[in-house]
């Protein structure tokens, strides 16, 4: 089921476009993805971060991450621009087997897009940077799902970089410095 482009001035539609593919998702429908992929890596060994670089000709971009970290559960995080700063704030919400959590930081030197929950243990998350280069604020939204042992996980972030800079640059880390295992698997897409 192809979804139609969202408009790359209109957040609301960008907002209609993802909900489409989340029901899309849900429902075990195929969908086509007007995306195009930027890069990809996939790790052959343990490595703090991942770098990639952004080009400026697309509206929005999407982050895809299979990820696993080298010591317990551990926030992966994001930076732009390599701003190391305390500029960056993040909020969750997240349902762990039976139970409900809510969490979040304010001015920290990075922004959460996922959690990774140790070898063995791989999540995957979909990440979402609407007018990434537009002369606004920096938003990600970010829905998770990922497995802690013997329960499912699910969790919806969203996070902020107090920035109206353009995004060129996006690394990814672990925010307890631990590092990500060889094979997790990153793709960096965008849609004009």
């Amino acid at each position: 089921m192809p979804l139609p482009r969202p408009s790359s001035a209109d957040p609301k539609k960008l907002y209609q476009w993802a909900t489409q593919f989340v029901q899309a998702m849900e429902t075990g429908k195929s969908i086509i993805l007007p995306l195009a992929l930027i890069d990809t890596q996939t790790l052959l060994a343990a490595a703090a971060s991942v770098t990639f670089q952004v080009p400026q000709d697309f509206s929005h971009l999407f982050l895809i991450a299979n990820q696993e970290s080298s010591s317990g559960a551990t926030g992966s995080c994001w930076r732009a621009n390599g701003d190391s700063g305390t500029g960056y704030f993040w909020e969750e919400i997240d349902g762990i087997g039976a139970g409900v959590n809510a969490g979040g930081a304010a001015s920290v030197t990075s922004a959460r897009f996922s959690v990774a929950w140790g070898v063995g243990n791989p999540s995957a998350s979909f990440t979402v940077f609407p007018a990434y280069r537009a002369p606004l604020l920096k938003r990600s939204l970010s829905v998770m799902t990922g497995y802690d042992g013997a329960n499912l996980n699910t969790r919806v972030l969203g996070s902020l970089w107090q920035s109206t800079a353009p995004i060129t640059s996006l690394t990814l880390l672990q925010d307890t410095g631990v590092n990500f295992v060889a094979n997790s698997t990153f793709s960096l897409y965008g849609l004009r």
